[in-house]
């Protein structure tokens, strides 16, 4: 899959939404590799407010690798939320889901949400609790999702993130990683991740960042699974 083309592309994409009345979004390629598969997003939302009430819209690409088999997997999600106060939004969300290599149901993610920025200290918070569900037979995933940021400095952070996933799966996984944010809107970030199964896998993460900045992490059920 040529992924950072296709950045190139929906990065210049987004910037001229952006002209358009769009406040802010970004767009962002990540690569995954775990123990036993290799996988590669892309992900690009975008951000509007009326009044107090806001609108974010995602749109997603994982494409993996795992045992020389193959799999595409979009996604698009818009998430409904309230600006409470500044700093802290409150919200609701709904992602939808198909794999390419499973033709017997669509999926979805559906669940309520809050982002944190803290106006006393460099710190942020994203929470997110919900689940995943077929449209055509009996399946449910419960998520439970929690991300925070700290700035040591102006473009350096650490990040950190927790998820249990509990029903037809069960397990959960523990993220620790570091961010670096240049003056042009470009971000750099690794990650590294542990799951409870003792399985163990690294990330890497090119973004950028137009106007104001989206509120809400992306919630396609890979992004809960696999990392970013």
């Amino acid at each position: 899959m040529k992924i950072l083309p296709a950045f190139l592309v929906l990065s210049s994409s987004i910037t001229a939404v952006s002209a358009q009345g769009i406040e802010g979004g970004n767009v962002s390629v990540n690569t995954y590799n775990w123990d036993y598969y290799a996988g590669n997003f892309l992900s690009g939302s975008v951000v509007t407010h009326f009044g107090q009430i806001g609108l974010q819209f995602d749109a997603s690409i994982f494409a993996y690798t795992s045992d020389g088999a193959g799999e595409i997997q979009p996604s698009i999600g818009v998430h409904a939320f309230y600006e409470v106060s500044p700093g802290l939004n409150l919200g609701a969300v709904a992602v939808f889901e198909e794999w390419s290599a499973r033709d017997d149901s669509d999926y979805a993610v559906l669940g309520l949400e809050a982002a944190f920025d803290s106006e006393l200290a460099p710190f942020s918070l994203d929470i997110f609790v919900g689940h995943e569900v077929a449209t055509e037979y009996d399946y449910r995933i419960n998520v439970l999702a929690l991300s925070g940021v700290y700035d040591l400095t102006d473009n350096f952070a650490l990040t950190g993130s927790l998820r249990n996933l509990s029903d037809y799966y069960d397990f959960s996984m523990a993220s620790v990683g570091s961010r670096y944010r240049f003056e042009n809107g470009f971000e750099v970030a690794v990650e590294y991740t542990q799951t409870s199964d003792n399985e163990q896998g690294f990330g890497l993460m090119l973004s950028r960042s137009f106007g104001s900045a989206v509120p809400f992490l992306p919630r396609s059920f890979e992004h809960f699974a696999r990392g970013w």
